[in-house]
Formats: C-alpha cells, sequence, structure tokens
C-alpha cells in the first residue's frame, strides 16, 4: 500500500516539477526581501489598538480589503 503511495508521488511530482521548484524559488527570495513600509504597518498595529478597534477603522475607510487584512492582522499575531 505504501509503494503505490509513493509511485503516485513521484508520478505527481514529475508532472508539476517546474511548480515545485518555482514555489521553492519564490519562497528562498521572499525570505531574503526586508520589510516594506505597509509590511512594517501592520506589524504595529496592534500595540496601538484592539484587533476590533482595528477592524473598525479599516471598515470605515476601505471595506473591499477588510478580510485580506483582517486575515493579515491575525497572522500577524500567530508568529
Amino acid at each position: 500500500m505504501a509503494m503505490k503511495g509513493k509511485v503516485r508521488f513521484q508520478e505527481f511530482f514529475k508532472r508539476n516539477y517546474a511548480f515545485f521548484i518555482a514555489a521553492f524559488v519564490i519562497l528562498a527570495w521572499h525570505t531574503q526581501i526586508g520589510l516594506t513600509m505597509d509590511s512594517t504597518w501592520f506589524s504595529i498595529q496592534l500595540e496601538e489598538k484592539s484587533y476590533m478597534e482595528f477592524l473598525i477603522e479599516r471598515y470605515q475607510g476601505w471595506t473591499s480589503r477588510l478580510l485580506i487584512e483582517a486575515g493579515l492582522l491575525f497572522l500577524r499575531t500567530i508568529w
């Protein structure tokens, strides 16, 4: 049973090796770039206000990015 899984993974990797290489290169590049102004801004938001205060303020300013920014701030809190 384990052998079938290994063969299936090898076939999957052969069909998609370019995507694995691209993902590795992008991940390696991303770890080397510095923080930009936007990244720095997100990193200090919870020092200045609560999570709900941030979401309310962003909702009043620009609602189309609310879910994205809420997710970014949540990810910032767990890392």
